[in-house]
């Protein structure tokens, strides 16, 4: 049964160590995946460096320039507004509705001439608002495609730190693996081995002292053949 047990134990051995190097081999392989995704994390966060920072503060910036452009686009339509009713009044009119005075015609004519002059003004001034609107929206649109950019570098950083951290957990569930379970079964086969031993070392001790008494038995039966030994214990021993 020893024997049994022994080559059982030598066939374990073998078996545990294949499930050892199993294991460092699945260790290895996903501490490898670490460092891969730590070197592309260390990229993508050079690659980052300030762009965050930098394309959030100028799109504020572009859109603060956009709605003061909405405001004076506003405050120009309204002027040329007041200046259309301006001149359709001088163009209808002939008297004053408030003081009832008579409108000149060198009056109207130079009021007329001045509202064409304002209203060349603030046609100029819109139009120049509507090209830095442009201008303005233009930049939007070329700083949200870097915003755009920095979220997917910032979201894979994310998604790898999400990936390092799970293999982090294997890794230790097959330290834990290799410490115990992989050796679970020859800790138990070397522990009845020992006890098989054991048994094997009280039955020799059993049978040595079985032995010994068998060989002291056989030296007083054959004393006590001799008829003048024998006659001597007898008168020693009985009354």
């Amino acid at each position: 049964k020893v024997d049994t047990q022994q080559k059982y134990i030598k066939d374990i051995k073998a078996l545990t160590e294949e499930n050892k190097r199993d294991y460092r081999e699945r260790i290895e392989k996903a501490q490898s995946e670490i460092n891969t995704l730590q070197s592309t994390n260390n990229d993508l966060t050079t690659s980052l460096g300030d762009r965050q920072a930098t394309s959030e503060n100028e799109l504020k910036k572009l859109h603060e320039r956009k709605n003061t452009l909405l405001m004076n686009k506003s405050t120009v339509q309204t002027k040329m507004s007041d200046l259309g009713a301006k001149a359709k009044f001088f163009e209808d009119n002939e008297t004053c509705p408030t003081c009832e005075q008579t409108i000149t015609l060198e009056n109207k004519a130079n009021m007329l001439k001045q509202a064409k002059v304002d209203a060349k003004h603030l046609t100029s001034e819109k139009n120049h608002i509507s090209l830095e609107s442009q201008k303005v929206a233009d930049a939007i649109e070329v700083w949200d495609k870097e915003v755009d950019k920095v979220r997917n570098i910032i979201n894979d950083i994310t998604q790898n730190n999400t990936q390092i951290s799970n293999l982090q957990n294997t890794i230790n569930d097959y330290q834990n693996h290799l410490a115990s379970e992989v050796s679970a079964d020859l800790t138990k086969a070397e522990s009845e081995l020992e006890e098989y031993l054991s048994n094997d070392r009280n039955l020799l001790e059993h049978k040595l002292s079985v032995s010994e008494q068998y060989s002291y038995n056989n030296v007083i039966i054959e004393m006590l053949k001799d008829t003048g030994i024998k006659t001597k214990i007898i008168k020693q021993y009985l009354p």
